[in-house]
């Protein structure tokens, strides 16, 4: 429906307003983008609610990084985490939790940047880089390959501390996607997205390798949003003969 109305309406952005009016549309107030997402993966659904704000950098507008907030929810079923990496002594021993259920939330700051590669349609990703997460506690069954809590039902929460840092030092819940935008009309966007969720929980007391248990799940993600101006690439001019 997005798509079909927006094929008739121009959008409405800063270059198609009169020279004056441009002028008292600042950049500041350009290119405040409002979006909602939801994704899926293997025994997780994800959904959001960010803002973010861009900057027009290089190439006539076609370039852009911001920062923003992200507000999101994490439900998982029957979901298995494992030893944290960087407390696997040897690196390849490590134990496993199998949660059937629990429900995460987060709220972190954001970058992101995108290359308009037309003036509908942008290329770009989107990290988080540090916040914080909570929620409720939730069961966990133990599992260990020689240990004597092996079996064993175990409480967890989420790690508090959200911190993007690089591999297996990663901290919390972290949402990383490189996506697709596309610009339908009215200054309204659809976005496609391949995601990278990152989460962690902590087990209520130490077990054989620690109290830190994560797991990384790829997933696909769509977005819908809406900025109320837009600045979009300018075209190359034209050289005269």
């Amino acid at each position: 429906m997005i798509i079909t109305i927006g094929c008739f309406i121009k959008p409405i952005t800063a270059e198609s307003k009169t020279s004056a009016d441009s002028l008292r549309i600042s950049p500041w107030k350009q290119n405040h983008y409002i979006e909602l997402s939801a994704g899926v993966g293997s025994h997780l659904v994800i959904s959001s609610i960010g803002w973010h704000k861009m900057f027009d950098v290089a190439w006539k507008k076609r370039f852009k990084i911001g920062a923003g907030i992200r507000i999101g929810m994490a439900n998982s079923f029957d979901r298995v985490l494992t030893t944290a990496p960087i407390d696997r002594l040897p690196s390849n021993a490590f134990d496993t939790l199998f949660i059937p259920h629990h429900s995460t939330y987060s709220v972190n700051l954001s970058l992101h940047a995108d290359l308009s590669l037309t003036t509908w349609m942008d290329v770009g990703f989107g990290v988080d880089l540090v916040g914080i997460s909570f929620g409720e506690s939730a069961s966990a069954r133990y599992q260990a390959s020689s240990f004597s809590e092996n079996g064993t039902q175990q409480t967890v929460k989420p790690e508090m501390l959200n911190l993007l840092a690089f591999s297996h030092h990663n901290k919390g819940s972290l949402n990383n996607s490189f996506y697709l935008r596309f610009w339908p009309g009215m200054n309204l966007f659809v976005k496609t997205a391949f995601t990278l969720y990152h989460s962690a929980e902590e087990t209520a007391i130490p077990l054989q390798y620690g109290s830190r248990y994560t797991g990384y799940t790829y997933m696909g993600s769509i977005s819908v949003g809406w900025t109320p101006f837009r600045s979009i690439m300018k075209k190359p001019e034209k050289s005269n003969p």
